[in-house]
């Protein structure tokens, strides 16, 4: 049985997962509510509807979409009360294909810099390095690459984290937090709490970057106590 996929959100984003999909042959089809240049004309444009969208299996969702959005609320309900549709996102479907050793930026200043500055530094080791995600390059753009890296640097948002299964990474690194994007989160916790998954999946051996803040410090040895190295940085 062919899988069906719906890509929510038709932008940079959107568009690199139609054409990781269609490269490996998979029905998929856009929809976004507002249109704008670039787009295909099998794209939907117009208000999302949730009954369509549950006859698929699976829901891409973009960063830009709302995670309160009423018919996004709709679909989680359906997908928690029977597993369908499976909700996604760009960095769940790099996940399940990329084997390489991951780096991962969040925060809510810097993460751009420091992703910039990982990769002018590793690109030095054998097989150099790529960066994507909120950076600018999509990620999955990377996997149709003939000689991709053996490690791969990705600048991760707050939208990212929050609409993605917890990721394995071996180095990540949380810069600082902000009062930022709380109209989205709805709270400060909740932001936090989104920035926080980047760690969720760490295990033995791998490393962990934290602020030296008090409120990191729970992470911090939740962390260790799974075998993490964890270094702290900033005043104190």
């Amino acid at each position: 049985m062919t899988m069906r996929c719906a890509i929510l959100g038709m932008g940079v984003t959107g568009q690199s997962m139609a054409r990781h999909l269609r490269a490996q042959g998979i029905d998929c089809r856009g929809f976004d509510e507002r249109g704008g240049a670039g787009m295909t004309a099998d794209v939907t444009i117009g208000p999302f509807d949730a009954d369509l969208l549950a006859g698929f299996d699976r829901v891409l969702l973009s960063p830009g979409i709302a995670w309160d959005h009423p018919v996004l609320q709709e679909l989680r309900a359906r997908h928690e009360a029977s597993g369908r549709p499976e909700l996604l996102s760009d960095l769940d479907l790099f996940g399940e294909q990329y084997r390489g050793r991951l780096l991962a930026v969040t925060g809510t200043n810097g993460k751009t810099t420091v992703s910039h500055l990982l990769g002018v530094l590793l690109e030095t080791l054998d097989g150099g390095v790529e960066v994507a995600g909120n950076i600018g390059q999509p990620m999955l753009d990377l996997l149709s690459e003939r000689h991709l890296s053996p490690r791969v640097v990705l600048e991760l948002s707050s939208f990212q984290l929050q609409r993605s299964r917890p990721l394995h990474v071996d180095w990540a690194a949380l810069l600082n937090l902000q009062e930022d994007h709380l109209d989205h989160h709805g709270s400060a916790e909740a932001y936090l709490e989104a920035k926080q998954r980047l760690f969720r999946c760490q295990r033995e051996g791998d490393y962990a970057l934290l602020p030296r803040e008090e409120r990191f410090d729970a992470l911090a040895g939740e962390l260790a106590a799974r075998g993490v190295v964890v270094r702290r940085f900033g005043e104190g």
